[in-house]
């Protein structure tokens, strides 16, 4: 640790009867801590939660600069905030990949959630009791900057973003313009996707679009882009009325290849690559077609086409030739590589 992080617990910070104000690098170590107040984190500064066991943060967040939470005792340390709103505009790293037990990372907005600086939710450890990452607003959700999630070990992890469940009122979409990442990670779509960012499935992760869910119907915008990454990443479609595929768009998907799949809970007819415009057709029943751009210079010798549990599956037997966008990028450097010698 740097002499700039050999900060006294609790220095630096500035309390109001509304308002917890970081101004300075700060080190907290309270095993069990709770705010009622607002939380600033001002720009050039962090706010470092080491070896907490768990913290919870019921006014609203705004972070300008760093806010971080680690765990070097091997245990987890949970973060839970249920204000009105959480905003990110700076460095937001939580830690506890090296721990034995599973964290929970919970941001729960009862407005807002935006997010145009760097979200890092790192977790390790067995069996998750609970949902480990959640992300989550009840009037507005948009992302420009960076969010990964990712958990070290097996068993893989679920992820929430934007509502839990799918309902009529409150939360009409969440909008991507930056990137989300996954790994070892699964995200089931709960509410209508916009933007035109992009969501990296990485290794041992899943990716599902749920087009009908709880009686309604959910959208994913076509200007976004699904980047397949691992050999092992898995795209799936669930929900495909032919209602619902009279009206989607073509799916903008990247990094198709070498074994990854894509899954839908449907008998797959057949399929048609255009060598041309890049568009690969996924037949389903009746003229009912699942249009994937996934760029130009496959090889239509190498697809293929299997059954599974409850539906079929394409993949290509490749590399995919074409690279993913700037945008796909989940390049992150972690808080402690940087204050540690």
């Amino acid at each position: 640790m740097n002499a700039q992080a050999k900060l006294v617990t609790i220095l630096a910070l500035s309390f109001s009867a509304v308002a917890l104000t970081i101004t300075d690098n700060t080190v907290e170590t309270i095993v069990f801590d709770k705010h009622d107040e607002d939380l600033t984190v001002n720009s050039g500064a962090y706010y470092w939660l080491l070896n907490n066991n768990s913290t919870v943060l019921r006014g609203s967040v705004e972070n300008n600069g760093g806010l971080y939470v680690s765990n070097f005792l091997g245990v987890a340390s949970d973060f839970t905030t249920v204000g009105s709103s959480f905003v990110n505009r700076g460095s937001l790293d939580f830690n506890t990949l090296d721990a034995k037990e599973v964290s929970t990372y919970n941001i729960t907005s009862s407005d807002t959630f935006e997010n145009s600086g760097d979200i890092f939710f790192g977790v390790s450890g067995g069996m998750p009791i609970k949902t480990p990452f959640t992300i989550t607003a009840a009037t507005s959700w948009t992302n420009q900057g960076r969010i990964v999630f990712e958990k070290t070990s097996e068993p893989s992890a679920r992820v929430f973003v934007g509502k839990e469940n799918a309902e009529e009122n409150g939360l009409r979409y969440i909008k991507n313009e930056g990137a989300i990442c996954l790994y070892n990670t699964e995200w089931k779509q709960t509410t209508n996707v916009v933007g035109k960012g992009c969501i990296t499935v990485g290794k041992n992760s899943k990716f599902q679009l749920q087009f009908t869910l709880n009686k309604l119907s959910l959208y994913f915008r076509g200007e976004q882009t699904i980047n397949l990454a691992e050999s092992d990443s898995s795209l799936e479609f669930t929900g495909l009325t032919q209602g619902v595929l009279a009206t989607c768009p073509t799916f903008k998907v990247v990094g198709f290849g070498n074994g990854n799949t894509v899954k839908i809970d449907q008998y797959l007819r057949g399929f048609f690559y255009d060598t041309q415009t890049g568009i690969l057709k996924i037949k389903l029943y009746g003229s009912s077609v699942l249009r994937l751009d996934i760029g130009r210079d496959y090889k239509p010798s190498k697809f293929k086409k299997a059954g599974t549990a409850g539906g079929s599956s394409i993949s290509y037997r490749g590399g995919p030739p074409n690279n993913a966008p700037a945008i796909c990028s989940c390049d992150k450097t972690l808080f402690e590589s940087t204050v540690q010698n």
